[in-house]
């Protein structure tokens, strides 16, 4: 007790610390849930009030090249903390383009069934990123999340259901 009551500054200080970081913690935490996918509604709420608003397809629509298109809506939903509005993309692309990076393992059933590989950005995404060759997104697989990057070459099928917004880039060819 003699002890608490001489170093009562020292351990004021050592609790605020230990506050200090348990609060930085909880942020950081806070900041990884935040990205990980669709907003919750107190996260909508914040994107209204600080005034994100959904993605103009009409803008996206008058960009002539599709993959422009895909890299401008990716540029701009990377920019939120999660997806907002109700956006939610569907993604299919070509598993034997060489540029793909992704696990092997993860590839091979849809490469032995000659199957489009199919990704929804929904839920379960990390780190969602437009790169000048393509996307870069963790997703998860089977419970497993894995880092790929689809390049814009590799995408044939590309759309945000909710606002009837659809782009297959190789649908000419």
């Amino acid at each position: 007790m003699e002890f608490i009551k001489r170093n009562t500054t020292l351990i004021s200080i050592i609790v605020l610390v230990g506050m200090v970081l348990f609060l930085s913690l909880l942020r950081s935490i806070e900041r990884d849930l935040y990205r990980s996918g669709e907003c919750t509604k107190m996260q909508t709420s914040r994107l209204i009030e600080n005034n994100i608003q959904p993605i103009d397809y009409d803008r996206i629509g008058k960009i002539s090249n599709a993959q422009d298109q895909i890299r401008s809506i990716i540029e701009e939903a990377s920019t939120w903390p999660c997806l907002a509005h109700g956006h939610w993309f569907r993604i299919g692309f070509d598993p034997f383009h060489k540029d793909i990076i992704l696990n092997d393992n993860t590839l091979l059933p849809y490469k032995e069934k000659k199957e489009t590989v199919w990704i929804y950005i929904q839920h379960e995404f990390k780190d969602l990123n437009a790169t000048p060759t393509g996307i870069e997104v963790v997703v998860s697989f089977n419970g497993r999340p894995e880092r790929i990057l689809i390049p814009y070459e590799a995408i044939t099928w590309f759309d945000d259901p909710t606002y009837n917004f659809l782009l297959k880039p190789w649908a000419d060819e």
